[in-house]
Parts: structure tokens; sequence; C-alpha cells
């Protein structure tokens, strides 16, 4: 039926020769205004994640758990805004801090969806599950750019932390997002299997021309600036407690990979096939095979590892 009216608009467009459509409610009141941009966006990106009520985009907002009272204020007009999910950022995935504004949150705002983490242990995942969240970020300190482990020695083996934590969660209903240790599709297929609904894909992500920031060239290649969240650079900006600065992150370059609208597909793709030769169709179907004791896993030598890459070539091109 969408697509019959998506081809209806079209038309209208082609017929008007305009760049605008005009909606109008009974009482002939402008209720919204489609633009040929709009319609081609549709087209051309069918799984874009929209609200299945209103098909606008969906948004996500980032909020710090501190300052509390400027956290808040942020929360107010995002909400008033119109945000559909917000992620709660902070150190800790289960301080106090973070609980008190996740149970205020989901009060104030029971539509919102709210995020909340990082965790990486099955304890951590039951207090924010008691706060409220409706989703979890796992890891701690297994991002390309994080150095927490060896700052602070806290954290946890990335597919340790997805396997136990997602194990906890799935009683409740409530979804696992892998967050940091993606260095490819190969990464993502694993934290799929391990338990994990959705992966983040920063540093992938980071040398896309969609991403924030501006190219530049060194030896050579082409490069794009990555920063992490605690590096200097970062807390160089105001970010600070107690006046002393504590890299947990370092600011480095990620190389050029093109638009993400070629190289997200590629993604999905090798994501398909790896699915595809484990004989399993969707997500669902791999936690389920997951917990039934039907998908098995096994530890790899480093010498495995080696032979399951590019091996015995003096060069290659992919």
């Amino acid at each position: 039926m969408l697509d019959v009216l998506l081809k209806r608009q079209i038309v209208s467009f082609k017929k008007a020769k305009k760049s605008r459509l005009p909606i109008v409610d009974k009482q002939f009141n402008l209720v919204s205004l489609v633009s040929r941009k709009d319609l081609l966006n549709s087209r051309d990106f069918p799984h874009a994640s929209k609200n299945p009520e209103t098909k606008q985009l969906l948004v996500g907002a980032a909020v710090s758990v501190k300052p509390y009272e400027e956290s808040w204020k942020r929360l107010e007009a995002l909400a008033e805004a119109g945000v559909d999910v917000v992620v709660f950022e902070g150190h800790g995935g289960d301080h106090q801090d973070m609980l008190d504004i996740i149970k205020k949150a989901k009060s104030a705002y029971p539509n919102l969806q709210v995020i909340g983490g990082n965790a990486v242990t099955s304890s951590e995942v039951y207090r924010l599950i008691q706060a409220g969240v409706d989703a979890i970020r796992v890891g701690k300190g297994v991002g390309s750019v994080a150095t927490g482990q060896m700052v602070k020695a806290v954290g946890r083996a990335q597919m340790s932390a997805v396997y136990h934590t997602a194990r906890i969660a799935k009683d409740y209903g409530v979804p696992v997002i892998a967050d940091g240790g993606i260095k490819n599709s190969g990464c993502a297929i694993k934290a799929l299997c391990l338990g994990a609904s959705t992966v983040m894909m920063g540093s992938l992500l980071a040398g896309t021309e969609e991403s924030p920031g501006s190219y530049y060239f060194q030896d050579g290649m082409r490069l794009k600036k990555y920063r992490g969240n605690f590096s200097l650079e970062s807390l160089a900006q105001g970010n600070v407690t107690g006046g002393v600065m504590l890299a947990q992150g370092v600011s480095g370059a990620v190389v050029d990979k093109g638009t993400a609208r070629r190289f997200i597909p590629y993604q999905a793709q090798s994501i398909r096939h790896g699915l595809q030769d484990l004989g399993i169709k969707t997500i669902e179907e791999v936690h389920k095979s997951l917990y039934d004791g039907r998908l098995r896993f096994e530890v790899r030598s480093s010498a495995a590892q080696r032979e399951g890459g590019v091996h015995d070539l003096h060069s290659y091109a992919h």
C-alpha cells in the first residue's frame, strides 16, 4: 500500500512540476510538507529506521549524566522536541547517578526509549534493568581509542562481556548492544552470535564521508581524525573532573572508507553471508540456537587465526 502511495506522490510531483507538496487535514490546516527529496529518500532507502505511525526518521541523542541538573534540562528539551531515544553517557554502567536519571526519565517520559550502560557484568545489567532501561550498551575499555583497561585495570574481554550480559538481559526482554571491539564484519557476526542484538561501529564508520571531521593526507594516505571521548584532547575542551586530566583514551586517525552508502550495504551483506554459512536466517534464530545449545564456539590458536586470514602471498588486492 505504501509503495502505491509513494508512486502516486511521485507522479503528482512530476505532473505539477513542483518540488514540494503540502499535506493538509480535513479543515485544510497545514500538517506536513513533503519534498521531492523526501520521496527519493523513501524510494532509495526503504529500510531506514522510521516511526511506524508518523513515518518520520527516528532521532536519538546522547546525554551525559553529569552534571545532573544540566543533564536533566537537556533531556527535557530533547523530549519536548520529540526525540525517540536517549543514550545516557557515564563513566560507569550502573553508578548511582546513572540509575537515578534513568528512573526519573522513565517516570517523566514513559514512552521515551532509554539506553543505559556501559555494563560488562550480570549484576550491572540487573541493576540497569531494575532502573527501567530499554536497552543496554556492553563494553568497557575495548574500543579502538580506549585505554581504560590499561589506566584503571577495569573492564572485561568483549566476547565474555556480551555473552554473560545478554544471557541475563534476555530473561527481561532487554536487548544488548555490543559497544567496542568491532574491527570488521566478522567481529559483528561473533557479537550477534553471542547474544547481542545490535553492534556499534564507531571506528569503522569514522572514516566514511558522512562522519564528522575533515579529510587530510599523510604519507600518501587519505585520513580522517578519530578522537576518544576521554582522550587528553577531549578533556582539554572542558570535560575535566577535580582539576586533573586523566586520559582514558587516545586521539588518532582512520583511513578513508568512502561513503557510508556503499560501506554499510557491504557490511550488511557480509553478515548475511556469515549467517547463511551457519544455516541461520535471522538474529532471533541465532539467539535461539545459542541458548538451546545448537550454536557452539571453538577457541582458535594463534596458528589457526593466521591461516584463517590472507597468508603466503607476496602481495594481494581485494
